[in-house]
């Protein structure tokens, strides 16, 4: 596997531990692994967490094309265990045990974060040390394959500590409002002489989204905006002629 998407590959899982879930107090930490929150209760069951559920995205790696494809199994609800298997653009597969009370390897918000980002707040548990900034905004609407919906917005700025240096990270992502599953994802880091840039889009899966969020100037309001011209237009044709006739009758 390519160290360099490898490296983006583990960053990117500071992203999904930052707000997904916490590691459990005797969890061996890896890079950019932090315990951030509270244990979430088994019985919030987030809508992507399921067998056979997965998530597919493109995006870019420093100008690169890739993909990465999520997908769980072996779903354990009573233990809150369950499987996330990872397939990466350069022939990759990583494989991860998850936990609901846990760290989760899949790119989804539980239900706890996703409260607080549908409520455009701040998780009460966000580690100031790490994050220097962290801010949530509501009402996105994100562009994916299958079409429009709505999210949220959560950047944030955060530095954290690697071989005894500090890596830099700059991220923003979406997690759509209904299931917390992520549409899209940049971010970049800066870490001693090395500048890396991630992107990337959901392009298919299999989780429940809400439904599609729809913009006043595309979708079906078009055409009821066209069709509104059109018999704005064929009434005045109409009227036109109308007067035309009736002014050559005798």
């Amino acid at each position: 596997m390519n160290k360099a998407i490898t490296s983006m590959v583990l960053i990117s899982f500071v992203v999904l531990l930052m707000f997904i879930a916490p590691l459990p107090h005797n969890a061996m930490q890896k890079p950019g692994s932090y315990q951030i929150s509270p244990s979430v209760s088994s019985s919030s069951i987030p809508v992507w967490l399921f067998n056979g559920s997965y998530a597919n995205y493109t995006g870019y790696f420093n100008g690169i094309s890739t993909f990465d494809n999520y997908s769980i199994s072996k779903v354990d609800i009573s233990s809150g265990v369950y499987y996330v298997s990872l397939h990466t653009g350069d022939g990759g597969n990583l494989n991860f045990v998850s936990h609901l009370n846990g760290t989760s390897y899949f790119n989804g918000a539980n239900v706890s974060s996703l409260s607080y980002f549908n409520s455009g707040k701040e998780p009460l548990w966000i580690n100031k040390s790490i994050f220097q900034t962290f801010t949530v905004k509501t009402g996105k609407v994100v562009n994916i394959r299958s079409g429009n919906y709505s999210a949220d917005q959560v950047s944030y700025y955060a530095i954290r500590t690697v071989n005894s240096k500090p890596d830099y990270m700059n991220v923003s992502f979406y997690p759509e409002t209904y299931s917390g599953l992520i549409l899209q994802e940049n971010f970049s880091t800066h870490y001693e002489n090395t500048l890396s840039n991630y992107s990337d889009l959901l392009n298919s899966t299999n989780v429940p989204l809400g439904g599609q969020s729809t913009n006043p100037y595309s979708g079906p309001y078009v055409y009821i905006i066209i069709g509104g011209v059109v018999a704005a237009v064929a009434v005045s044709g109409g009227l036109i002629y109308f007067k035309k006739v009736k002014h050559k009758t005798p």
